[in-house]
């Protein structure tokens, strides 16, 4: 539409994303954070957030929502915000709009812990509770967290995509480069390198500007790190040529 700056397919995706009322649809194409992109796209074009609300039959509130995680989360964690049901190794709209509201380098120890340790809900919100309500550094409060709830320790490795494949893969869509993320933790070359190293993945999630690792470790050498994500980055490329 003109007045929002979409394409039709971008409308009809953001139909069944976010205005599933409207169209009936149960998938949703868009993952929040596309959601949140093409939001700000729309405002730039001109349009209100209650011109997006009354097109898409949704709460004003809930554009601002979008549009804030979209904006304010570190780019780099972009690919792990999922809508419900949250898959294995991503976190939640509603986590990553509280998330949102602190600094950078909050946001990532706050990831970490959602991921590293497999914080719940609750774990999340007391972490937030504290960190506002008293002097503590948030590693302290992560690891009295986790220490009282105990459970597998998990290692989150990222990576960032190179120059050469970020311009090849901007046009994907998150839910696409997420089927991508399948096939390359398939290929044989990741298979046996990680048999090697003993290593058991819980998922690879690449984004447009980076890539995620959930490993089963208490702790991963740097040289692992570097060679498996080397070896990601080559798999991916020979997938988008």
């Amino acid at each position: 539409m003109k007045k929002f700056g979409w394409t039709n397919k971008e409308e009809v995706f953001l139909l069944t994303s976010v205005g599933n009322q409207k169209t009936k649809f149960s998938k949703r194409d868009y993952t929040p954070i596309e959601v949140g992109e093409k939001f700000s796209k729309a405002v730039d074009n001109g349009a209100s957030n209650k011109d997006i609300a009354s097109f898409l039959s949704v709460d004003n509130a809930l554009i601002a929502r979008f549009i804030r995680v979209y904006k304010d989360l570190d780019q780099k964690y972009h690919h792990l915000v999922s809508f419900t049901p949250v898959p294995e190794g991503k976190i939640s709209f509603d986590i990553a709009k509280e998330i949102a509201r602190f600094p950078k380098k909050e946001q990532s120890k706050l990831i970490s812990a959602i991921l590293e340790y497999k914080f719940s809900r609750e774990q999340i919100q007391a972490v937030l509770q504290q960190l506002e309500r008293t002097d503590k550094k948030i590693s302290e409060i992560i690891k009295n967290i986790a220490k009282r709830s105990g459970g597998q320790r998990r290692v989150l490795i990222m990576g960032l995509i190179t120059d050469e494949l970020r311009g090849k893969i901007q046009n994907f869509k998150l839910n696409d480069l997420e089927s991508m993320s399948n096939l390359i933790l398939s290929k044989k070359s990741i298979k046996d390198y990680l048999k090697k190293q003993k290593i058991k993945v819980e998922k690879l999630t690449i984004g447009k500007n980076t890539f995620s690792l959930l490993v089963l470790r208490t702790s991963v050498q740097r040289k692992t790190i570097e060679e498996i994500s080397d070896l990601i980055l080559k798999e991916l490329k020979n997938e988008v040529k």
